[in-house]
């Protein structure tokens, strides 16, 4: 169906913040299921590659399995308010809370 403009059906939100893509949750339940059902081979075929190809593989794979980090954009004017001792404190609760 064309794009017909001031057409009332269209959705002008769009879809709502954080819903689940239907199609992608598909895919990944039917990828899971067959990852599932041949695990035993995997686990043979990883033994048999090179050390560098299994680092290049599970670093691959870690994508699938590990939240993406999102990139923030940060004012280093915001940081003038604040003395070296608290930025200090800062830095050292930002890298207790990634180690957590």
């Amino acid at each position: 169906m064309p794009f017909i403009k001031g057409d009332e059906r269209i959705n002008r939100d769009g879809r709502p913040k954080g819903s689940k893509n239907r199609v992608g949750e598909s895919v990944r339940t039917k990828i899971e299921t067959f990852i599932d059902k041949k695990m035993n081979e995997i686990d043979t075929l990883y033994d048999k590659l090179e050390p560098k190809e299994q680092a290049l593989l599970i670093s691959r794979l870690v994508d699938y399995v590990t939240p993406k980090l999102r990139s923030q954009d940060i004012q280093f004017s915001e940081f003038e308010q604040y003395s070296d001792e608290q930025l200090r404190a800062i830095a050292q609760e930002v890298i207790n809370n990634s180690n957590k």
